[in-house]
């Protein structure tokens, strides 16, 4: 695994960092470690790598709830434009993670 280094992740991820420090600065806090800890970036991967990661990591967020998490997680689409993976992000997966105070570590 590849150490997470912010200055040189991509904008993807920091601007996930940032919709949730929004909402919840511990929250956030929590998302860097997490990521840390379970993420890794290859920056000679492919152009949505970053957004295959993060869809992975937050898929298994969701899914390890006790609630019904399906429409959230349809929401994250591996190869989609940008701007709408973030519109889906904020509208569908951050409600969830602040009111599930996600993400949780094992």
């Amino acid at each position: 695994m590849i150490p997470l280094n912010l200055t040189n992740s991509s904008n993807l991820f920091n601007e996930v960092h940032a919709l949730i420090a929004s909402r919840n600065a511990l929250l956030a806090h929590a998302f860097l470690l997490a990521a840390q800890r379970e993420m890794s970036i290859n920056y000679s991967a492919e152009r949505f790598e970053d957004m295959k990661l993060l869809n992975r990591f937050w898929r298994l967020q969701l899914g390890n709830l006790r609630i019904n998490t399906i429409d959230a997680r349809e929401c994250l689409v591996d190869c989609q434009d940008k701007q709408v993976w973030i519109e889906n992000f904020a509208t569908y997966i951050l409600p969830v993670i602040v009111e599930r105070h996600l993400p949780r570590t094992a």
